[in-house]
């Protein structure tokens, strides 16, 4: 038996994005400025994957691939 085995990745984002606020308080005399901060970040990202095993076995030759693919978005 002769086999060789290949995996391609391919990753990509198609679309993002960020959003951020801050709200803040000034005491006394302006010297001190105490804020909070929060935000975040959204987008779709697509991952594919293609894995492929080929050979022999007994001089038959033989080729199986599997595809996967997932998006999160």
């Amino acid at each position: 038996m002769v086999a060789a085995a290949i995996t391609q990745y391919d990753a990509k984002i198609d679309w993002f994005g960020t959003v951020r606020g801050r709200i803040g308080y000034l005491f006394g005399d302006g010297t001190v400025m105490t804020y909070v901060t929060g935000g975040l970040a959204y987008g779709k990202v697509d991952l594919e994957a293609t894995s492929t095993v080929s050979g022999t076995v007994a001089l038959v030759p033989f080729s199986i691939t599997h595809v996967n693919g997932h998006s999160q978005g």
